[in-house]
């Protein structure tokens, strides 16, 4: 004969399907939470990087900047103190050196 239903097991069987179920739609969630944190996160980064390289690239204008504005005013100063005949030396000897690594030689 068979044997009557136990709600017992029917229950706590409903119950490990029920959460199972339950886990099997929060894990798409939480993956799509950790997925969206770690962008965030890459994106923060990034941006402190891009940062970085601007504020390092915005000095070394400004360190041009002024070293080109410091060879003016030496110039100025040499030409009011009347040694102009060494600017046209000097000229010519400072764009020997702005010109200097900008090519390679290649010897075969």
């Amino acid at each position: 004969m068979v044997e009557p239903i136990n709600p017992k097991t029917i229950l706590s069987r409903s119950l490990d399907v029920s959460k199972l179920e339950q886990s099997r739609k929060a894990k798409p969630n939480i993956y799509q939470n950790q997925l969206q944190q770690e962008l965030e996160q890459k994106d923060v980064r990034k941006q402190d990087r891009v940062n970085k390289s601007e504020k390092t690239e915005h000095k070394k204008i400004k360190k041009e900047d002024d070293k080109k504005e410091k060879r003016r005013q030496k110039r100025k100063r040499r030409i009011e103190n009347g040694n102009g005949d060494n600017e046209e030396e000097e000229g010519q000897n400072e764009a020997k050196v702005l010109n200097a690594g900008r090519y390679i030689d290649i010897k075969v």
